[in-house]
């Protein structure tokens, strides 16, 4: 009986070694040849994206607005940016506008810049708004120039053939101290918008204060003055992008 448990015991502990030597003595299977890969049939780009930011209104992120074609060169500031050793790296040296009180406003449309004196200014139509200042907690009342007369008299002539790119056109308007705000076309316009935007001359009858300089641009619908500008000393229409024309 020991002997047959002994002989019953070896064989457990031979079994395995036996078995791993199999292993090693079988040769290796050779993996299976993958299918070639086939290369992807290219795929030709639709006509719309292909043209897609083709003309020199794209330049320059859509620069000044030409109703009357849209295509116009970037401006030199855009060409000649990162022309200076201040480009170096990714950094862009900054100069910050010195201030002061306005004296005078440059506007652009169509890429044409006029810079009209406090004296132009004062021989258009003037329009009187009051306005409820949540600064002041006042009601003051303005005279000044509509913006979009002003526009108008300079070339922006919006009508129905000019109509979409009314709508997706914007104005920036810019203090002497550098203060840009943002206003959609077509909220400086009574036909489409019933609030009133206008370049003010004078508060109360009497010229605009040292604090507003002598241009301030006022709006009698936004509930806070955050879009109002003092020291106002430029306004830009500015186009829109091709792509965005093209979604439309």
């Amino acid at each position: 009986m020991r002997k047959l448990i002994f002989a019953f015991t070896a064989l457990l502990f031979t079994l395995p070694a036996a078995a791993q030597q199999m292993d090693m003595d079988m040769p290796a299977e050779k993996p299976a040849a993958s299918a070639p890969v086939q290369p992807a049939t290219p795929v030709k780009p639709a006509d719309d994206m292909k043209n897609m930011g083709k003309g020199s209104g794209m330049k320059g992120m859509c620069q000044g607005m030409n109703m009357n074609g849209m295509d116009k060169k970037p401006s030199a500031d855009m060409k000649d940016m990162g022309s200076g050793p201040e480009m170096k790296g990714m950094s862009m040296k900054m100069e910050k506008p010195a201030g002061g009180p306005s004296t005078s406003l440059k506007l652009t449309v169509d890429g044409k810049d006029t810079t009209l004196t406090l004296a132009d200014l004062a021989t258009l139509p003037h329009k009187y708004v009051t306005i409820h200042n949540p600064h002041t907690k006042t009601d003051e009342s303005y005279s000044g120039v509509p913006l979009a007369a002003l526009l108008a008299a300079h070339g922006a002539i919006f009508d129905k053939s000019t109509e979409k790119k009314m709508l997706t056109s914007y104005i920036v308007a810019t203090s002497t101290d550098g203060y840009s705000v943002i206003y959609s076309t077509v909220e400086v316009y009574p036909d489409y918008h019933a609030g009133d935007i206008i370049v003010a001359d004078q508060m109360n009858g009497k010229p605009l204060d040292a604090h507003s300089g002598a241009l301030k641009l006022v709006s009698t619908q936004d509930a806070k003055a955050v879009r109002w500008v003092r020291n106002l000393s430029s306004v830009r229409l500015m186009a829109p992008c091709p792509m965005m024309m093209g979604m439309m």
